[in-house]
């Protein structure tokens, strides 16, 4: 291969492709980079057999070819030169390297042995990019961290109609985000958590993006402008979340999202010592956090708040309060409740299609 290609764009598709590149590989060639200059494009691609990524930047073509090199050596180095332009050639399973005041030479690999990627996307269902990102922003975060529940460890999409569901529980939250798409065949899938944090921060520099679901290969795939990534799906069955939703309440607490937060924040000062459990007490009139620890002390925070219903103090790991409270886009916040053992219903007043649940903690 020969060709040049701006120092930016090459740094920028390296950032993107070395985080799918295995950590611990046991085979040599995944711990690559696969360049492929074709046409007018230079492609970069990384696979760490799980997930994949192919991205293609614009490049000033004299010679096609293709070769593989380490992809953290070439990484930082592209990143550490400050030309503008930079060119690349390869003999055999070499890459050469040339920039003002600068010239290299990387060893590399024969490209025969790289796993096969995509690297296009052909039955595609386009997806709303800011309304997605909120969704996954959203839920993700209630994915489970033990990855003996596979299932649970994923976020569950649901296709339905002109509707996209996007679901995350660990067994003591759940968080549901709904957005509208263009039409679809009904479908669900489960969905590592992994391919959609790399979805979400690539997608900063997308104009679209776009999904088309491998069933029988048991794999789904993004096109994000010029880049496309893959992942296996998760296998197994996702539990029926909708049958623990709560569809009555007996009380309900609206607040000022800030006023709610400011007193979460200081309750955990004193939650931390004590398994992180604070205890929300509805009042009449009013909403009181409190928290005590043995060796530390104790607090009582409140609050006004419109509340409907009787008084009730209410057990909660405060973590999963502050986290759902972090992405709550409106101004206010309802609680729902019923008594101490079934889950809270906590909404953002601002967005009728998100629902977060959060289950007491166990007296």
């Amino acid at each position: 291969m020969l060709l040049t290609v701006l120092q930016k764009d090459l740094a920028k598709a390296l950032n993107h492709t070395s985080r799918f590149v295995s950590a611990r590989a046991q085979l040599p060639i995944l711990a690559n980079v696969k360049l492929l200059a074709k046409g007018t494009k230079l492609t970069i691609q990384a696979t760490n057999l799980e997930m994949s990524c192919s991205t293609s930047i614009g490049a000033k073509m004299e010679k096609e070819g293709e070769v593989a090199v380490n992809s953290k050596v070439i990484s930082d180095l592209v990143t550490s030169l400050r030309a503008e332009k930079i060119t690349l050639s390869s003999e055999g399973e070499s890459l050469k390297l040339e920039a003002e005041g600068f010239k290299g030479s990387l060893s590399g690999l024969n490209t025969s042995d790289f796993p096969e990627i995509p690297s296009s996307i052909e039955s595609e269902i386009a997806l709303p990019k800011e309304n997605l990102v909120s969704a996954v922003e959203s839920t993700i975060f209630s994915c489970a961290s033990d990855l003996g529940r596979p299932a649970l460890a994923g976020v569950l999409m649901i296709f339905k109609g002109s509707e996209l569901s996007l679901v995350a529980s660990d067994g003591f939250r759940l968080s549901r985000k709904t957005i509208e798409i263009k039409g679809s065949e009904d479908k669900k899938i489960i969905l590592p958590k992994s391919i959609l944090f790399e979805l979400v921060r690539i997608a900063t520099d997308a104009k679209k993006i776009s999904l088309e679901v491998k069933e029988g290969d048991k794999q789904v795939i993004f096109a994000l402008d010029d880049t496309i990534l893959s992942s296996r799906l998760v296998e197994g069955e996702y539990p029926p979340f909708e049958k623990i939703i709560p569809t009555t309440s007996s009380i309900s607490v609206s607040v000022d999202k800030g006023d709610f937060q400011a007193i979460v924040k200081t309750a955990a000062v004193f939650a931390r010592d004590a398994a992180n459990v604070v205890t929300l007490q509805i009042g009449e009139d009013s909403l009181k956090v409190s928290a005590e620890s043995a060796r530390s002390g104790n607090q009582e925070s409140a609050v006004a708040a419109k509340v409907e219903g009787p008084v009730l103090d209410i057990p909660y790991n405060y973590r999963f309060i502050e986290e759902f409270l972090g992405v709550v886009e409106g101004v206010n916040v309802v609680m729902k409740f019923n008594n101490t053992t079934s889950p809270g219903v906590f909404l953002d007043a601002g967005d009728e299609n998100y629902l977060h649940l959060i289950m007491p903690v166990k007296s």
